[in-house]
């Protein structure tokens, strides 16, 4: 028994989990994204039209566009810090602390030489905003404001990225999703603050965000030091070999991080210059919706990846591949009733959301939403590549389906009267084709297996989304919905029949015991 305790403190120490420990982290780290998820929903909810009430829809859209264009720094970031947990975790999971502190000590080195860097940067990209972009008259000083600290956040973001490797290596993303939730807050709390005591401008918000993230900057470096201790946040031991190894498999992780920025940042680009800053706020309440639910993929991406590292090194393919699939079929079918729901209730949903003036945004609603049933859950496989570092087919797809996107979306803003359904079009388009064509095949070649099995865990969900969403717009049509409690009611009772109905028609012996198996309290 001592033996066996002993055992256990040295995976500790190390940074390695039983799998008991796993199976529980499963559980727990899955209930955490889902509620992290629910709070960046509520919050967008509330917090969207507050500011359009406060700071109008065009300085709402100006908020927005600097979001977005700070978001392009990623692409070099990325290429800088985003192999780092790959090699980190890679190491810990093989008990060889003294690698992954010597591959950590090297990224953590240049991430904070990079932000350093982007100082100088951010300050002349900010006095020249409002020569790049149409910005609302009069607010110049306030958007220039904005983008610095917009810039200064993103610098805090990407170091506590790298210090979060430590929650991963523990598997303890549910104390991710608990700072996350944390720093929101305060963010909020700090530019309500400044609403309240000066006229509300949108460098407020800039301001918040950034002293927010500031602070979960601190507690995630106080975080890695109580899980692993092993991992020392030090800007000595930086390794030039290791830093090429790693900016390496980076430079296929910042190609295809260039075709995400066109997926998901370049719309409101493009609106700014083709249509104005108040189309762009009007496009960014949708937007803000469809990107709260985008970062499902990386939120999903987080739970499944350590044990797909796992399994990877450890030589089980098959077992990954069934592994993958059942993640793909069961994140597709609560996406398929959730956004079932969404799409179903999109008009009454937008008249009480924003009012009765964005319910005309239902059509570009229902574009945007519906396709992240199976394109959505088409990203969860890649953390095969990753696994596996083979990363350079699904990088080249990525850019190429962003430019796809990209030209799309001009041609028809700029030859068809369709406006902000233009840029969702192209979007649904681009998107489908790398996820449902190319990705699916790079997964299965990068593990010599098969991608049939990812395909027919999709199958269920297509028909869930469409007897869901039926059911809900048949609901808008005897009742009016357009109220909180409406919409909250008929949601709860589509959830339970729907979800009932899955359980015992789209869910096998198989699924239901593992599901049994990881539910607290669930045998083992």
């Amino acid at each position: 028994m001592e033996q066996k305790q002993d055992m256990i403190g040295a995976e500790e120490r190390r940074g390695t989990l039983s799998t008991e420990e796993s199976k529980r982290n499963l559980m727990r780290n899955t209930i955490s994204q889902i509620v992290l998820f629910l709070f960046n929903t509520a919050t967008s909810m509330y917090f969207v039209p507050f500011q359009i009430r406060y700071l109008g829809v065009a300085n709402y859209g100006t908020v927005t566009l600097a979001t977005h264009i700070t978001n392009w720094a990623d692409i070099l970031a990325i290429g800088i810090t985003g192999a780092n947990q790959r090699f980190v975790l890679l190491h810990i999971s093989k008990g060889e602390d003294k690698e992954a502190q010597s591959y950590f000590s090297t990224q953590f080195s240049a991430t904070v030489i990079f932000s350093l860097l982007l100082l100088p940067v951010a300050a002349a990209l900010a006095l020249l905003s409002p020569k790049l972009f149409r910005i609302p008259p009069g607010q110049e000083l306030n958007t220039q404001i904005l983008f610095f600290f917009t810039y200064m956040t993103y610098a805090a973001v990407i170091i506590t990225s790298i210090l979060e490797v430590g929650m991963l290596a523990r598997q303890r993303i549910d104390i991710r999703s608990a700072l996350s939730m944390l720093q929101q807050v305060l963010g909020y709390i700090a530019w309500i603050i400044l609403f309240s005591l000066f006229v509300p401008s949108t460098w407020h918000i800039g301001f918040g965000r950034f002293l927010s993230m500031v602070v979960l900057l601190a507690l995630t470096m106080v975080t890695l030091v109580k899980l692993t201790p092993q991992l020392k946040p030090t800007l000595r031991g930086f390794d030039i070999d290791k830093f090429r190894e790693t900016f390496k498999m980076g430079g296929w992780m910042m190609l295809s991080r260039s075709g995400a920025m066109l997926y998901l940042f370049m719309d409101t680009l493009i609106i700014n210059l083709a249509l104005g800053p108040e189309q762009v706020g009007r496009y960014g309440t949708i937007a803000n919706v469809y990107i709260v639910l985008r970062s499902l993929s990386g939120r999903i991406w987080s739970i499944v990846t350590p044990p797909t590292i796992a399994l990877f090194a450890a030589g089980d393919y098959e077992g990954l591949m069934k592994w993958m699939a059942r993640a793909v079929k069961y994140v597709s079918i609560v996406l398929a009733i959730l956004l079932g729901i969404i799409c179903g209730f999109s008009v009454p949903f937008l008249t009480w959301w924003l009012g009765k003036d964005f319910a005309s945004l239902n059509l570009l609603l229902w574009i945007l939403l519906s396709q992240l049933v199976v394109n959505l859950s088409m990203d969860v496989p890649l953390s095969i590549t990753y696994a596996a570092n083979r990363l350079v087919g699904p990088s080249v797809a990525t850019l190429a389906g962003g430019l796809i996107k990209l030209a799309i979306a001009i041609i028809l803003i700029r030859f068809t009267k369709l406006g902000l359904v233009a840029v969702a079009v192209a979007d649904v388009i681009a998107l489908s084709m790398k996820n449902l064509i190319m990705q699916p095949y790079f997964c299965s070649r990068a593990i010599n297996s098969s991608s049939v099995p990812l395909y027919k865990a999709l199958v269920p969900s297509v028909f869930v989304f469409a007897a869901t969403s039926a059911a809900a717009f048949m609901m808008t049509r005897v009742w009016n919905m357009a109220s909180f409690l409406h919409l909250l009611a008929g949601g709860t009772v589509l959830v339970v029949i729907f979800g009932g109905l899955v359980w015992f028609l789209a869910f096998n012996q198989t699924d239901r015991e593992f599901i049994r198996k990881v539910l607290p309290g669930g045998s083992r």
